[in-house]
């Protein structure tokens, strides 16, 4: 593989890597919607484009690192995120819109790592020299090194029984309300019944994210979430 393309990982892979170093999961999410890491995604049959430029022009906004993909959900009654909409609905049609996107999901999305450990290093999130190696397994004890930063073991698998709980309500809404899961665990976070801390946001993310997994490895995944 040439070195250019080497430097280039999947959202996946380069989350391995984030997570093996150590550290808090929703902190790579914040240096990615920073804007300053570049990234690169496919939106339908079209070829790869380049995305980071819409994560800081938007509000509410999905990095789901298992399945590499980014979803932008856009509020079309902002000025600033119907302005986005119109510019991604011009890189289609070349011309003028002809209808606007609440929702853009952006698939097979890469990153660059040297702007990920860059930023990551300027946020005191080391990575260490991981760049041209693959992600070893963590080989820890449940008690760990002592000083080690991040989640303890099961720390992010903690809330699972709790999430599962809220399986049925997800899959209420998204019948009643004609909405996507995403968007579900979302109203669900907000009115507090989403166990966990951060913000609703970043609740409803962890949810969402193992509802579609488990709705994968049943293969009973909903149409309104498969953009």
């Amino acid at each position: 593989m040439p070195t250019s393309e080497a430097r280039w990982l999947p959202l996946s892979e380069a989350a391995t890597r984030w997570y093996n170093a150590g550290h808090p999961w929703h902190a790579i999410d914040d240096i990615l919607k920073s804007g300053r890491v570049r990234l690169s995604g496919k939106r339908g049959r079209f070829d790869a484009e380049p995305l980071e430029q819409w994560l800081p022009r938007v509000k509410w906004l999905e990095i789901n690192t298992i399945s590499n993909e980014v979803t932008l959900h856009l509020d079309l009654v902002s000025a600033d995120e119907r302005e986005v909409a119109r510019q991604l609905d011009r890189s289609y049609t070349g011309n003028f819109p002809i209808f606007l996107q609440s929702d853009v999901t952006f698939t097979e999305v890469r990153l660059r790592w040297p702007d990920l450990a860059e930023e990551s290093d300027a946020a005191g999130y080391r990575l260490g020299n991981q760049t041209n190696r693959k992600a070893q397994p963590e080989k820890r004890s449940d008690d760990g090194p002592a000083g080690r930063r991040g989640p303890k073991p099961g720390t992010l698998r903690r809330y699972e029984t709790k999430d599962r709980e809220l399986f049925p309500d997800i899959d209420r809404l998204m019948q009643d309300e004609s909405i996507s899961a995403s968007k579900a665990a979302l109203e669900l976070a907000e009115k507090g019944k989403v166990a966990g801390v951060g913000t609703p946001q970043s609740r409803a993310k962890r949810l969402a994210n193992l509802y579609l997994v488990q709705a994968k490895r049943a293969g009973a995944e909903s149409p309104t979430d498969t953009r």
